[in-house]
This record gives C-alpha cells, structure tokens and sequence, in this order.
C-alpha cells in the first residue's frame, strides 16, 4: 500500500503532458509521517507532470513536493515545524531494452531508465522517496542557539589515498608486537 495514492497513466500522455496535483488527506498524512520517522507531517503536496519523451516509450516524470513536518530539533530537543521542498525528474519505460542495466549505470552522467511493471507511474512513492533523502538529518530549530565555537566536528585535510590512515595505526601494532 502506497501512503498516498498518485499515479498518472501512460494511455494519457500520448498527444500532450498530463499534469497531477495533490494534498495528502489526514488519514495520508499519519501514514507519511510513519514512512519518513517524523513526529506529524501538517501538510504533504505534490505537483507533477508525466510526458512522452520524442524517442518513443520513454516517459519524463517531473515534479516538486512540498513537506511540513514536525520535527525535533537536535540542539534544544523542542518540536518545531520544518518545511521540505524538493523537485524531481525520473526517466520511464515499458521496453526492456531502452531500461539501463547495471553495466549502464557506471557512467554517472548517464541517465537511468526505469523498465515499468504497470501501464502507470505512481508519483505518490516517487514523491515520498525525493523528500525522505531531502529531510535534514540534523533538524535545527531557527530559534536554536547558534553553534559554539568548536561545537563542529572537525574537518581535517582529506587523505591523498583511501586508507591511508591506516598506515600509522599498522605501524603503532608493529611496535608494540
């Protein structure tokens, strides 16, 4: 079961874009803010667009979210409402050999293309994916303290090689066998 129900059929893009907009329900919004592990979602909407790209049997899923959400803030631990506002574009197919394959997904300038299993794209679970990875991790509060002097991690120079760290703690067991 999806948290919020929105789909857009292939059958309606053939001439021109079809075009979707939607606000979570009260019962949909409880559901969201399970998925996302927030406290109370107060408002979900989303606003896309499905069309048919030139070369046939490939669909451009586009759209913007917007999230209000409860959250606590990592600082004060104080609830407080934080907007998220995210936008996507997803690339679609029914013909497996248009789909990107693992082999295809090295080039990360390559665009992926998802094969479709129905003759829709659920926009619904599209949206809640973009803004579960959009959610700050570290909710602040804008009435929250600001941030202590020394209170940030420390960022040190980045290694000239991965593991390089390594290098003296292997030296260290060394010494001490």
């Amino acid at each position: 079961m999806n948290e919020i129900s929105a789909d857009i059929r292939l059958a309606s893009v053939k001439g021109r874009p079809a075009r979707l907009e939607r606000a979570a329900e009260p019962g949909e919004l409880d559901a969201i803010a399970a998925r996302l592990g927030v406290a109370r979602v107060e408002r979900f909407e989303l606003k896309a667009e499905l069309a048919v790209l030139p070369e046939g049997d490939v669909y451009l899923a586009r759209g913007d979210v917007s999230l209000v959400a409860e959250r606590t803030c990592v600082v004060t631990l104080e609830p407080f409402l934080e907007q998220t506002a995210v936008t996507f574009e997803e690339y679609f197919t029914t013909a497996p050999t248009k789909a990107t394959t693992e082999a295809d997904a090295i080039d990360p300038d390559e665009t992926e293309i998802e094969l479709l299993e129905d003759d829709r794209v659920e926009f619904g679970e599209i949206a809640l994916q973009h803004a579960a990875m959009a959610l700050n991790p570290y909710p602040r509060a804008p009435e929250a303290p600001p941030a202590e002097p020394g209170e940030d991690l420390p960022i040190g120079p980045t290694p000239q090689r991965p593991f390089a760290g390594l290098d003296s703690l292997l030296a260290n067991a060394r010494r001490k066998e």
